[in-house]
């Protein structure tokens, strides 16, 4: 959407999208997003932390991101509240997916992906692991301790981008999504940048996608 912009500030990104359905599914590619080549090609693990805020119909979160019909998304948003869901497209198909004991819990789109309602939390910490074509989903809510783990899946991606994703649909409002942690880590590659982006994607200023 060439009316979304997105600026560091303070340390901190922020990306505006306007209301509408500024989605990024087969069919609607508007959904702003800001990614990064991945550094490595053997598996990795990303974290982010979002601290919101969060408008209805609207979310926020991991894209890891091949093409439209090739994508990851792990997201905290409002969808009949607030929750963490994780949904991917390989091929016109979202996979099956597995919970943390290794039941599968359904496949396509439906309310499997979804946690239950977690309530609004000033930071919300989402993390994906990789290893070989399984993507493993976990979140942690404000200053707790351990990771909750979600749900995995396979996907086949060639060499996908990873970065940030912010999303509303059904005419969702004008939102803004602020981040403010990004870290990679792999056997070869390893950034933890704390209140800033990294490095590598330079001094980002406002400007449209």
């Amino acid at each position: 959407n060439p009316d979304s912009t997105m600026e560091v500030k303070d340390g901190k990104l922020y990306i505006h999208v306007p209301a509408g359905n500024n989605d990024l599914i087969p069919g609607t590619e508007l959904a702003p997003t800001l990614t990064m080549k991945n550094p490595s090609s053997g598996d990795y693990s990303l974290t982010i932390l979002y601290t919101g805020p969060t408008a209805f119909f609207a979310a926020a979160g991991i894209l890891i991101y091949q093409n439209i019909n090739g994508q990851i998304q792990l997201l905290y948003g409002m969808s009949g509240g607030e929750n963490v869901w994780l949904m991917g497209i390989v091929n016109w198909a979202i996979p099956a997916v597995k919970d943390k004991d290794g039941n599968i819990r359904g496949a396509g789109w439906g309310n499997h992906l979804f946690t239950g309602a977690l309530g609004a939390h000033e930071k919300v910490y989402l993390k994906m692991v990789k290893s070989g074509d399984e993507y493993t989903s976990y979140y942690r809510l404000d200053d707790a301790e351990e990771w909750e783990q979600w749900l995995s899946a396979e996907f086949q991606l060639q060499d996908p981008e990873i970065g940030f994703i912010v999303k509303n649909w059904n005419g969702g409002a004008k939102l803004t999504a602020e981040f403010d942690f990004f870290q990679i880590e792999t056997e070869t590659f390893d950034v933890r940048v704390q209140n800033s982006l990294p490095e590598r994607w330079g001094t980002i200023k406002s400007r449209p996608f």
